[in-house]
């Protein structure tokens, strides 16, 4: 159980960049505003470069509204164009258009060409031969802001709130097939209801988590799981199911969460770690929600550039920790080999309050695609048992919704005073493990 620390920690890396996997050999690379984005599913048809359709809305801003299995609307800018599967025609208000190429749907995805869509939507769009590229170009503003200026506002606001509370949903669905056999049918559904606040000085935080799965046959002790953390500046607690509070050493040092405050603080570093990201950012058209309007940004992460922040950030937690055991270096080793070659697309939706400039409400959508060798992973005696499958597919859709609420209200802590010593080999904990 010496692994379950290390686990704990790769469990919160993992969650904050949203199981970051390297990148599959397949896609192509687009240039928005002197941003690169490396899109993995892209790919080109008889010169014509198609792209997923909910890409697409990310990068430009754009909604959809399907009107039947094979038509459907985007709308963005007061403007719609409405596509059909299959077809080469194109319908913008009054006019029919001719499209080169007609959308196609692959899977679960549609795929639509990049060209005529970003002409439509207010890009000037471009070719680098020499480097096998679509370049969009588009300047937007929302009361005289660019998105990156208004992020930057955004964060310089929230800086002067010391405590917010939060709640929303995570849903999951998880499917898996094994040498070509579905293993989960139906597939498994997991939604996660989390609530909990944050106090930034001194630093508190508190999440509660209630999940529930379905799809698959109940399993015992796990009908409506609820697990509760509580983290101070040198302490984390933690509440299993059945189980009381349990107190542990952050399994990172504090001065990483220092110099992430910090960071964030300073408008101008926050916005070049943006840039270092990848993130790719656009306007959506504004909304009001409950009487409130806001604000809508959409963000697309460039993978590659990603994968190096993630891979900086796991070093930097792993390099301040003392290694256990071998198994700890055994578990990285692990994790590298299943998302080594994965397949991820993951984009977000931020909505800001006019009145405050305050990020209130998160939408997140990744999707996660993960080919495995069971077998590699098998201990020696395990790996002879013919009944372990070669390959494992694995698929995950997590889609979520986050709210910030109840600015600079006190924050509560929960009761750990008689919160007993975290002891990773206690039969109870081992059955958690």
């Amino acid at each position: 159980m010496r692994k379950l620390r290390l686990g704990l920690v790769l469990a919160l890396v993992i969650s904050l960049v949203c199981c970051l996997p390297a990148l599959a050999d397949e896609g192509m690379n687009l240039k928005i505003n002197e941003q690169d984005i490396f899109i993995p599913s892209a790919y080109i048809d008889n010169g014509t470069t198609m792209i997923p359709l909910d890409i697409f809305s990310k990068i430009a801003g754009t909604s959809e509204q399907w009107i039947d299995d094979n038509k459907v609307a985007i709308t963005g800018n007061n403007k719609t164009i409405t596509l059909t599967i299959g077809s080469t025609e194109a319908v913008s208000g009054d006019e029919t258009l001719t499209i080169t190429q007609a959308p196609v749907r692959k899977d679960t995805d549609v795929f639509i060409p990049l060209r005529f869509l970003a002409s439509e939507f207010g890009f000037t769009v471009n070719w680098d031969q020499e480097n096998q590229k679509a370049l969009l170009d588009r300047v937007q503003t929302r009361d005289g802001m660019t998105a990156m200026e208004l992020l930057i506002k955004s964060n310089q606001a929230s800086q002067a709130v010391n405590t917010f509370a939060m709640d929303g949903t995570m849903q999951i669905s998880l499917k898996a097939v094994a040498d070509g056999e579905s293993v989960l049918d139906p597939a498994m559904n997991m939604t996660t209801y989390l609530e909990g606040s944050l106090q930034n000085e001194p630093l508190e935080a508190y999440i509660k988590q209630k999940v529930a799965i379905s799809g698959q046959e109940p399993i015992e002790g796990m009908e409506d799981m609820v697990v509760e953390t509580y983290m101070t500046e040198d302490k984390m607690y933690m509440k299993a199911p059945g189980q009381g509070w349990m107190a542990m050493d952050l399994p990172f040092p504090s001065d990483f969460i220092k110099e992430q405050q910090e960071l964030q603080s300073n408008p101008i570093k926050a916005a070049e770690q943006m840039q270092e990201m990848g993130l790719v950012f656009s306007f959506g058209d504004d909304v009001n929600i409950d009487g409130k309007d806001y604000y809508v940004i959409n963000a697309v992460i460039d993978q590659e550039k990603f994968q190096d922040i993630y891979q900086q950030t796991l070093t930097e937690v792993l390099g301040a920790m003392e290694p256990e055991s071998v198994e700890d270096a055994a578990v990285v080793e692990q994790m590298n080999k299943i998302f080594d070659g994965a397949d991820i697309n993951y984009f977000y939706t931020v909505y800001i309050d006019k009145t405050n400039l305050i990020s209130s409400i998160f939408d997140f959508d990744c999707k996660l695609n993960l080919n495995i060798n069971p077998k590699e992973f098998a201990t020696d005696e395990e790996a002879v048992v013919e009944d372990i499958p070669e390959k494992v597919a694995i698929n995950m859709l997590m889609k979520g919704t986050f709210n910030i609420k109840d600015l600079d209200q006190p924050f509560v802590a929960p009761d750990v005073s008689e919160a007993t010593e975290f002891n990773p080999y206690d039969p109870a904990i081992e059955s958690v493990g």
